[in-house]
């Protein structure tokens, strides 16, 4: 009798010592991997502009004009499948173009940067393993960028990711540890993508409207841009508020102000 019990006393420790370190082990990779940030953890008056699916070069070059000329940074979170079309067409004519924007995003006086934004900007819910593919693919072609124009070896901490639709998922762990990604870039989303119906003064209220220090606005590669964004800038400006950016030689660069957070 006096066995049994040890040795029900001996697998019941065993167990519980099992299940410690299995909930030690998800407690450290949570704190490793917060999988979405939407801010900058800061008091400080910043902010964040990040432009996505680019890249387009009639649109964020007029981004890049208002951006240089208020003396502001940007991050565009590009799209892979327009970096493979665009940047590496056939065309030598186009694939100067897009060197020449891609170079001037990432030298030029607005010390913006360049991230991830998917490679096919599809919905990943149900196609994680293709999530997984893409975005190592798409990281791949920011690498040869990179490397091509700055002369660095980059990191996914370095150079971000947003997913496609700012999308938020049970699988977001295994994707972020296939991927290496600490961490997905979310932020405020407004309605600038769809001008036509929001027009000028609903996308400004939208942004001002979630206005606070560290936030990330959410903005989109398009020409409607140029009709909205400079006064957002000069308000923003008004209010006391900088421009935080990812690029790590900008003065402005996010670190100085805070680490990102949830």
């Amino acid at each position: 009798m006096k066995v049994k019990i040890k040795i029900l006393l001996l697998l019941t420790i065993s167990t519980l010592t099992i299940f410690i370190l299995i909930l030690n082990i998800l407690v450290n990779t949570h704190k490793i991997y917060n999988y979405e940030v939407n801010r900058i953890n800061t008091k400080q008056k910043v902010v964040m502009l990040t432009f996505d699916d680019g890249p387009e070069a009639s649109a964020d070059n007029a981004i890049l004009d208002i951006l240089e000329k208020e003396k502001v940074s940007g991050m565009f979170f590009q799209i892979g499948r327009n970096i493979d079309q665009r940047l590496y067409n056939k065309d030598p004519n186009i694939a100067n173009k897009y060197l020449a924007l891609q170079r001037r995003i990432l030298t030029g006086p607005s010390h913006s940067w360049i991230g991830s934004h998917t490679y096919s900007h599809l919905n990943y819910l149900s196609r994680q393993k293709l999530a997984v593919q893409e975005l190592n693919h798409t990281y791949k072609l920011l690498q040869k960028i990179y490397q091509n124009i700055l002369k660095i070896t980059i990191t996914p901490e370095l150079v971000p990711t947003r997913f496609a639709y700012l999308q938020y998922f049970n699988g977001m762990d295994y994707i972020g540890q296939k991927t290496n990604n600490k961490y997905f870039i979310r932020g405020y989303l407004g309605t600038d993508y769809n001008e036509k119906r929001a027009g000028k003064n609903k996308i400004l209220h939208e942004y001002l409207s979630h206005l606070h220090p560290g936030q990330i606005f959410v903005c989109h590669t398009r020409n409607y841009a140029k009709i909205w964004l400079p006064e957002l800038i000069r308000i923003l400006k008004n209010k006391g508020y900088q421009f935080a950016s990812f690029n790590p030689n900008s003065p402005h660069y996010y670190q100085k102000y805070g680490k990102l957070v949830d």
